[in-house]
């Protein structure tokens, strides 16, 4: 199914990530629908994200995630440090 391809997909994308960065604080911006965030929580990192859209918002609480509904040029000052922070499919 598409949801399976898409999980590995994920997948393959923490695996890059963990060459430089195996634990730690992570935020996904833009993170759509929250799915890097469940493999990221689920391979030990701490995990924030931003979604401008509400209705990715809504899909990511659904999944147990509270994100900061902003765009990237709009982030609040006095975010904690983060260890790593991801763009997929952000900037083009």
């Amino acid at each position: 199914s598409e949801e399976a391809i898409r999980r590995r997909l994920w997948l393959r994308r923490l695996r890059l990530l963990q060459r430089h960065v195996r634990a730690g604080r992570l935020l996904d911006i833009s993170t759509g629908e929250g799915h890097f965030l469940s493999v990221g929580a689920g391979a030990g990192f701490e995990v924030d994200g931003t979604e401008f859209s509400r209705e990715g918002a809504r899909l990511c609480e659904e999944r147990g995630f509270q994100v900061l509904v902003t765009d990237v040029e709009s982030l609040p000052s006095g975010l904690p440090p983060y260890d790593v922070i991801t763009l997929w499919h952000v900037l083009e």
